[in-house]
């Protein structure tokens, strides 16, 4: 059965809203320049912290129990994430140019997928684990954040060498 939760964001913050059917259902609360983030939907309570500089790595830790469930490895190259989950194995990775649709497998079995514009969008899930929904947007998060790094990165070098 598949389920859609849309989710909303305001201008400047990087906070997510997540609703199903006009409902406030959970969020995912971001920091700028911080190395974790937090996210709750349902009964489900994450903690995502990022480790490492160059070959970044984020643990996922369930505030519920303060236990460690997983990580994620990050393909910056290919817009592509491995996510170790529990015992599973767990592909996310942009559909498109501009990471504005995203997806996640297992295998080749499709969990979820986001279709995203500037400030909302909409995720469909085969799934109701809302682990998934969360990852999913963190990642898109993470990524969002890298692309807009480098290219303030390229502006500061340009801009230096001018």
């Amino acid at each position: 059965m598949e389920f859609k939760i849309t989710w909303k964001k305001k201008w400047i913050s990087s906070n997510y809203e997540l609703y199903k059917d006009n409902r406030l259902i959970g969020d995912l609360v971001t920091k700028p320049f911080s190395t974790s983030a937090t996210g709750q939907l349902h009964n489900i309570n994450l903690r995502f912290q990022m480790r490492g500089f160059l070959n970044q790595k984020t643990e996922i830790v369930d505030t519920n129990t303060n236990k460690t469930i997983g990580n994620i490895t990050y393909n910056t190259l290919k817009t592509r994430a491995s996510i170790q989950l529990y015992d599973e194995i767990i592909e996310w990775r942009s559909l498109n140019w501009n990471n504005t649709k995203w997806g996640i497998t297992n295998g080749s079995i499709g969990i979820a997928n986001s279709w995203n514009r500037m400030f909302s969008g909409e995720i469909i899930s085969r799934n109701e684990n809302p682990i998934y929904i969360l990852l999913g947007m963190f990642i898109a998060e993470y990524f969002s954040r890298s692309t807009v790094a480098i290219f303030v990165a390229l502006f500061v070098i340009i801009i230096a060498g001018s």
